[in-house]
């Protein structure tokens, strides 16, 4: 069989990836880094998303992450359902920690990030991070018809 380089769909230089929400303990509201989803010199522009939250212990409180998006990288929104394929949100907390999360975009928006949001009160709260990946590439390079 086959073997297909998957690693190479990232891109040249992994612009394919992204840093949504830095791996810290996050105990109150906040917006993460936003993805470009137009062309980058070595990845075209992407027409999907999938945000990974990787959630490690939980002590105290609830965590909720959405993704907003925004033409212009100034003005975000919340994304409508109809523009989320897998799990509109992710919410952690104790019971729920220690868990890899997705949330799935397949919107048009040029600009997607994630933003936690503190749904029940904590003092230490969550340790996580989000990975931005992008996928289904516009057109096919020549980094990607390996």
């Amino acid at each position: 069989m086959a073997k297909r380089d998957l690693a190479a769909l990232l891109g040249d230089n992994r612009d394919g990836l992204a840093i949504g929400l830095e791996a810290k303990a996050y105990a109150a509201t906040t917006a993460g880094t936003a993805v470009d989803m137009a062309a980058s010199a070595t990845l075209p522009g992407s027409e999907g998303l999938v945000c990974v939250i990787n959630a490690g212990v939980c002590t105290d409180g609830k965590y909720v992450v959405t993704l907003t998006e925004s033409d212009d990288n100034s003005t975000f929104t919340a994304v409508a359902a109809t523009d989320i394929s897998v799990d509109t949100t992710a919410t952690i907390n104790a019971a729920a920690d220690q868990t890899v999360q997705l949330i799935g975009y397949i919107g048009d928006k040029r600009y997607v990030k994630p933003v936690i949001t503190e749904s029940s009160a904590g003092s230490t709260g969550v340790i996580l991070s989000a990975t931005m990946v992008r996928g289904f590439p516009r057109h096919l390079g020549k980094n990607l018809m390996a």
